[in-house]
C-alpha cells in the first residue's frame, strides 16, 4: 500500500500565515479574451462593505462576501449573511452534529475568546460542506460579541447552502479573472495591517508588497483595472500597470468608500489560493448522507478508484453527490452494494460521465433519481480517466487552537491506487456525500 500523502492548506489570521495542511491546486487554462477592466459593482453582484470592528473575523467577512455576490450571480436575490455564526461554528464546533457525523468533535483549545482568532476559506468550506448552512446576520449579528450564538442556532435556520467551491491560483490571472465574471467575488489573502503598512498608499487606496510576507487578511477580488496605474502606488511601485479591485471589511470610511487596489504584482496575494463559492438556496428537507466530519486534509496519491459506502435511514430518492476533487473526469457509479463484497459487486443502479476543471468541491446532478429502500447498503463510486489523489478527513489538525477528533469505521470509505486493491481503514473518510429526499 503506498504512504499516506500530506497536503498543506493555507490559514489565515490575523497575525501570521500558519500552515496546517497541504492541498494540490491546478487552475484550468482559458483562452477567452477579457476585458481590460471590470466591476461586480458596475453589475449590481456585490453586496455592501460591512466592518469587523475589533473581531479577528476578517475570514468570515470575505466568505460570505463571496456567497452574497454568488447568489447575486444567480438570481437568488441580495442576503447579508451572519460572520458570527459562521466563524464561532467552524471554530468551536457543533455540539449536535448532523446525521452521520456523529463522533466527529471540533474542540477549540485558544486561551484568548473565539473571535479574537483568525481562520482560513478551508475551515468555512468545510463546515458548510457538512449541511449547516449561512443563515442571515439577524440570527448571530456583530453586536452580539463578546457574547456567542446558542447551540440551538446552528442548525434551522440556513438560507443558503454551499454547493461548491473553485479554488485557483491568485497567480493565475485569467483564471481569476474567468472565475470573477462566472461566479462572482473571490476571497484572496493579503499582508495588510489595519494598524498601517508601509506597503499602502491611503491616498490613492493602493496596495502593493514587494517582498514575500505574512498573509494576515483576506479580502474580497470584485474586479480589475489592467490598466491601473503603477504610480498610484507608494514608494515602492509595481513594474507594469495594472490591479485588482479588491472589497475590504473595514467599513465604508476606509480606502475608497471600503475598497481599494491590489497590485497584480504583489507578492503575498500571488501565492495564496482564490476561494469562489457556489451556493442555492437552502432546502431544510434535504437529507446529507456523509461521513466526512474532521477538518484536516490528507488524502492519497495514485487513485484510480475511491467509494462511499452508505445504508438507507429510511425510503430514499437520491438526487445527486459531491466530492472534493482535483481537476479530473471519469464515471460516476451508484451500486446496491452487496454486503460482504468490495464496492462495485452489487447491482449498478446509475452510471454517467463527470469532470470538473478546478480543484474544490463539486457537486453532481444525478441524470435520473435513484430510489432505495429502507437499510439497503449503497455504493457512491467514482472511477477515475487518470490517476489522482483522492482527498479525506483524518484525526490530525496540529497543536493550534482547535482539535478535530473523528468517529471513523472500516467499510464506510474504499480508495483503490494504481496496481492495488481496494482498502479501507478506520482512521479516514472520503469527503463523498449523497443528497437525498427522504419518505
Amino acid at each position: 500500500m503506498q504512504a499516506r500523502a500530506k497536503r498543506l492548506l493555507a490559514f489565515v489570521c490575523m497575525t501570521a500565515l500558519v500552515l496546517l495542511f497541504s492541498t494540490h491546486n491546478v487552475s484550468a487554462k482559458k483562452t477567452t479574451q477579457y476585458p481590460k477592466s471590470y466591476d461586480l459593482r458596475a453589475h449590481g453582484m456585490v453586496t455592501p462593505v460591512r466592518f469587523q470592528k475589533d473581531a479577528g473575523l476578517c475570514w468570515a467577512f470575505a466568505a460570505t462576501s463571496a456567497m452574497e455576490s454568488n447568489a447575486l450571480m444567480k438570481g437568488l436575490g441580495t442576503y447579508d449573511l451572519s460572520e458570527v455564526h459562521l466563524a464561532y461554528f467552524s471554530l468551536t464546533g457543533v455540539t449536535k452534529p448532523l446525521p452521520g457525523l456523529e463522533g466527529d468533535v471540533l474542540t477549540f483549545t485558544g486561551n484568548k475568546p473565539w473571535y479574537q482568532y483568525g481562520g482560513y476559506s478551508g475551515f468555512a468550506t468545510v463546515h458548510l460542506m457538512n449541511g449547516y448552512g449561512a443563515v442571515p446576520e439577524s440570527v448571530a449579528p456583530l453586536s452580539m460579541l463578546p457574547s456567542q450564538p446558542s447551540q440551538s442556532l446552528a442548525t434551522g435556520h440556513a438560507v443558503l447552502s454551499l454547493t461548491g467551491t473553485k479554488e485557483i491560483k491568485a497567480s493565475n490571472k485569467n483564471a481569476v479573472k474567468q472565475a470573477i465574471m462566472t461566479t462572482g467575488a473571490l476571497v484572496c489573502g493579503t499582508h495588510f495591517s489595519r494598524n498601517g503598512s508601509a506597503y499602502y498608499n491611503a491616498k490613492t487606496g493602493a496596495l502593493y508588497v514587494n517582498k514575500k510576507k505574512n498573509l494576515d487578511h483576506d479580502i474580497t477580488i470584485v474586479g480589475w483595472d489592467d490598466n491601473y496605474p503603477r504610480s498610484n502606488f507608494g514608494t515602492t511601485k509595481p513594474k507594469q500597470d495594472g490591479a485588482w479591485l479588491c472589497k475590504n471589511c473595514w467599513g465604508s470610511s476606509w480606502g475608497n468608500k471600503g475598497y481599494f487596489w491590489l497590485s497584480y504584482e504583489d507578492v503575498p496575494s500571488q501565492q495564496d489560493t482564490c476561494y469562489a463559492y457556489e451556493v442555492e438556496k437552502a432546502t431544510p428537507s434535504l437529507y446529507i448522507y456523509q461521513h466526512d466530519g474532521g477538518y484536516a486534509l490528507y488524502g492519497y496519491e495514485h487513485c484510480t478508484d475511491m467509494a462511499n459506502v452508505f445504508t438507507a435511514v429510511s425510503n430514499t430518492t437520491l438526487l445527486r453527490v459531491s466530492n472534493y476533487l482535483e481537476p479530473t473526469s471519469g464515471t460516476l457509479t451508484i451500486y446496491k452494494q452487496d454486503k460482504k463484497n468490495a464496492p462495485g459487486s452489487g447491482e449498478k443502479l446509475l452510471s454517467q460521465h463527470f469532470s470538473t476543471s478546478t480543484t474544490g468541491y463539486r457537486t453532481f446532478l444525478l441524470k435520473q433519481p435513484v430510489s432505495l429502500k429502507k437499510g439497503e447498503r449503497f455504493t457512491i463510486l467514482f472511477s477515475f480517466d487518470r490517476p489522482t489523489f483522492a482527498y479525506t478527513d483524518y484525526d490530525d489538525i496540529g497543536d493550534w487552537y482547535i482539535d478535530s477528533d473523528i468517529t471513523a469505521k472500516s467499510g464506510q470509505s474504499f480508495v483503490k491506487l494504481t496496481d492495488e486493491d481496494w482498502f479501507t481503514d478506520a482512521t479516514w473518510n472520503l469527503r463523498m456525500k449523497g443528497y437525498a429526499f427522504l419518505q
